[in-house]
């Protein structure tokens, strides 16, 4: 009986020992946690995970919603967008899990950046050039415009700028928050001349002169230069004051260049109304001319220079100028109404 004790007692200090060994076992396992179960961050916010209980670990990562927290490898937590993520760390098989709230930046959340379409205009007086705000990232935004100086320059609504007068001011805009400026020079518009010449055809006889002139409106304070040139200078010259003269007949043209323009002139020569008649003699001859033009017989002898007789077969008055030239020398004659002639 005694015996049967002692075997129990024995039995259940083995017992005893087993449990304790087992307890003792288990309680050299380690415990692993992360530093922090929950965190909330803002957009471009970070945390680092760090993992407790033990040395030397090599514990993986992964976000369930990258695209709102990311992760890195070494566990550096990103919030990336608004939203909610879990990151779970996985160390010997033990998983912890990190709960990530993402909110938005405080203050308006995204970054812009603002900006002008130019910082600089330069108009002639009645031009326009729109102004347009970059905003980047892109969003839909409305700007207010001001003018510093409205008779230089005005802006609509829109950011239309419209040059008024000469001069320079600057064009306000103001946007989330934000003031942007341009400025804005603006030159008085260049005048425009007309130009055009006092006479576009002329006819003039041999040896005749006329003035051409050009007409410039409105008028210049200084008058413009002007280049003259003739189509054909053997029948009409031009001068660099416009002045025309007949030198030969037939047509041309005259031009006159004047402020990136070319004018003209068709100028017509012609010769002296009337007929001419010539004698030959042994050693020259006579050339007449005759207005009106009769029917008229005229000779000439080189040796007889007083003796020359003309027949007028007309009623009309007429005259006759000769001139001969001979060996001896030159004769000029004259006839008038009564067929008498005079010598010069």
């Amino acid at each position: 009986m005694k015996l049967k004790k002692v075997f129990g007692y024995v039995a259940a200090l083995l017992a005893c020992v087993v449990l304790a060994v087992g307890l003792v076992a288990c309680n050299d396992k380690p415990k692993y946690a992360l530093n922090e179960t929950s965190v909330t961050l803002e957009v471009g916010g970070t945390h680092q995970i760090e993992v407790t209980g033990g040395e030397n670990l090599a514990p993986e990562y992964a976000s369930d919603h990258g695209e709102i927290a990311s992760v890195s490898e070494s566990g550096l937590v990103t919030a990336i967008a608004e939203g909610d993520a879990v990151v779970t760390v996985t160390v010997d098989g033990t998983k912890l899990k990190l709960n990530v709230k993402v909110n938005a930046k405080r203050g308006g959340g995204t970054d812009y950046e603002y900006a002008l379409s130019a910082g600089r205009i330069e108009l002639v007086e009645g031009g326009t050039r729109k102004l347009s705000v970059i905003v980047d990232p892109e969003k839909d935004v409305s700007p207010e415009f001001t003018s510093g100086d409205r008779s230089v320059a005005t802006v609509a609504a829109d950011g239309t700028v419209t040059a008024v007068g000469e001069g320079s001011t600057v064009i306000t805009v103001t946007v989330d928050g934000q003031t942007l400026t341009c400025t804005v020079v603006v030159t008085a518009k260049p005048v425009e001349y007309t130009y055009e010449l006092n006479k576009t055809t002329l006819s003039l006889g041999l040896g005749e002169s006329d003035t051409l002139g050009v007409t410039v409106t409105p008028e210049p304070e200084t008058a413009p230069v002007v280049v003259w040139e003739s189509g054909d200078e053997t029948k009409v010259t031009v001068s660099t004051a416009g002045a025309v003269k007949a030198v030969g007949a037939g047509s041309t043209t005259v031009t006159a260049k004047v402020g990136g323009q070319t004018l003209s002139c068709t100028v017509t020569v012609t010769s002296p109304v009337g007929a001419s008649a010539a004698a030959s003699g042994t050693t020259g001859h006579a050339a007449c001319s005759v207005n009106p033009t009769p029917t008229i017989v005229a000779m000439a002898s080189p040796t007889a220079r007083e003796s020359e007789s003309f027949n007028d077969l007309s009623s009309e008055p007429l005259s006759i100028s000769c001139a001969s030239r001979y060996s001896s020398g030159a004769m000029n004659s004259t006839k008038n109404r009564s067929g008498s002639r005079s010598t010069v």
